[in-house]
């Protein structure tokens, strides 16, 4: 999966296959100070399927055995991190906290379309270009081939 992104395949020697442990200590300790008479947050852990929660336990030991963790006793540690992604590909749309948007790929194939020549070939445009009415402005413009379509 990492080899998909550019930059991982451009520079092979960069990136390694495995990390060989933490980097070395540093001179300052971080330390975030909490308020006095401040009770830890307690929520519930996330509900997930027996297959992400065997593969959680299996990434935990990993991570313990390499030493890039260690098991938290503060009463303000979590047990695992869950961190709320920026993005999802959702099929054929792409979620972020910017809203909704059609799948650049989608998009693509529809900007790609070679121009049909029979009314088929303009149901099949009419089909795929339909299914992104709500995300193109001023779709309405569609309308004449539509009526071009229609029996009389």
């Amino acid at each position: 999966m990492l080899e998909e992104i550019p930059v991982v395949r451009d520079s092979p020697k960069v990136f390694l296959d495995d990390l060989l442990g933490l980097p070395p200590h540093r001179e300052v300790d971080l330390m975030i100070e909490t308020l006095s008479g401040v009770a830890p947050i307690s929520i519930a852990s996330y509900r997930m399927a027996q297959v992400e929660l065997q593969e959680l336990k299996k990434q935990i030991e990993e991570f313990l055995e390499k030493e890039f963790i260690r098991p938290s006793t503060s009463p303000w540690g979590a047990p695992v991190l869950f961190v709320k992604k920026m993005m999802v590909v959702f099929p054929g749309h792409v979620i972020s906290v910017d809203g909704i948007i059609p799948d650049p790929a989608k998009v693509k194939a529809i900007m790609e379309w070679r121009v049909p020549k029979n009314a088929t070939e303009v149901r099949s445009f009419m089909g795929l270009a339909g299914y992104f009415r709500r995300f193109v402005e001023g779709f309405s413009i569609i309308s004449p081939l539509t009526k071009l379509l229609m029996k009389e």
